[in-house]
C-alpha cells in the first residue's frame, strides 16, 4: 500500500510540474517607462534605475485628457533592468503579465496606462521608493 501511495504521489507531482506555466506561456511584451511630471520630483535631472521585477499596475486608458476609464485588475513586471538617463524622459524594457484577474491581453491599441505598484505584487525590495513613473505598451503582449 505504501509503495502505491509513493508512486501515485510522484506521478501527481510530475503532472503538476508539467501543468505549471513556463515563461513562454506567460504573455510578454515591451513597455515604455517614463518619468511622470510632478511638482517637486526628487529625480528630475537624475538617472533612474528600473530593476528587474519592477511592478506596474493598470490605471485605465490614455486619452486626450490624460487617462481614465475603467481600470483592469492587471499587473505587469519588468523582466530586464532599464535606465532612464538624466536628460531622458523614457526608456524601454521587456515585461510580462504577472496577475490578470479578468484574463485581458495587453495590446498597443488598448492604450493602457500603468503606474508603479508595490502592494501585494512582490516587486524588488525598495520598489518603487519615491519614484513617479508611468508605463505604456509599445508592443503587444503575446
Amino acid at each position: 500500500m505504501a509503495a502505491w501511495f509513493l508512486v501515485f504521489s510522484i506521478a501527481l507531482g510530475i503532472f503538476a510540474i508539467a501543468r505549471t506555466p513556463v515563461a513562454a506561456e506567460l504573455a510578454a511584451g515591451t513597455i515604455k517607462i517614463c518619468r511622470a511630471s510632478a511638482f517637486g520630483d526628487l529625480h528630475h535631472g537624475r538617472f533612474i534605475q528600473i530593476p528587474v521585477g519592477a511592478v506596474f499596475g493598470d490605471t485605465g486608458q490614455v486619452n486626450d485628457r490624460g487617462y481614465g476609464g475603467r481600470y483592469w485588475p492587471l499587473w505587469i513586471k519588468t523582466t530586464e533592468a532599464a535606465t532612464i538617463d538624466a536628460a531622458a524622459l523614457c526608456s524601454n524594457a521587456q515585461a510580462r503579465i504577472t496577475s490578470d484577474l479578468e484574463h485581458h491581453r495587453v495590446r498597443v491599441d488598448d492604450r493602457r496606462l500603468f503606474v508603479q505598484a508595490s502592494i501585494g505584487q512582490g516587486g524588488p525590495k525598495g520598489w518603487p521608493g519615491d519614484l513617479n513613473l508611468t508605463a505604456t505598451a509599445t508592443a503587444d503582449f503575446e
